[in-house]
């Protein structure tokens, strides 16, 4: 196995214990939100803490071997944050249609398995793009 494929094999699996803990942050983070706000809201907010955090969890445990290039890192979290608050906020639209008064443990749960999905476009951004790895030639 080369030397780049290890390295990017090692940021895969770091990638992944970050951004389950990640995950589980929002997961609670949304819950407790949820005792005050309604879901939409909740969401957003959580989303953008969660969102911002594990950017930079990513940047210390992920790639820590890099320097995010400037300007990019803003752009990426903002871009992360429409899309995941996007897309789970309309999840949670759709869920009281799918499953009358779900809860928010169920919201919760909704939120996790729709922002999981954009992990393998994040994962990109921040590997290519925010912080590049200068591989070896």
């Amino acid at each position: 196995m080369t030397e780049p494929t290890r390295r990017l094999l090692g940021q895969g699996a770091r990638f992944v214990l970050v951004g389950s803990a990640v995950t589980a942050g929002n997961f609670v983070v949304y819950w407790l939100l949820r005792t005050t706000l309604a879901p939409v809201p909740a969401n957003l907010v959580a989303t953008a803490v969660t969102t911002f955090a594990g950017t930079e969890l990513h940047r210390r445990f992920t790639f820590p071997d890099t320097t995010a290039v400037p300007g990019r890192k803003t752009v990426q979290n903002l871009a992360s944050w429409v899309w995941s608050s996007g897309a789970t906020s309309a999840g949670l639209l759709v869920l009281p249609l799918l499953v009358p008064d779900p809860g928010p443990l169920l919201e919760g749960l909704a939120v996790v398995l729709i922002g999981t999905t954009g992990g393998i476009g994040r994962f990109a951004a921040l590997r290519w793009w925010v912080l590049p790895v200068r591989d070896p030639a």
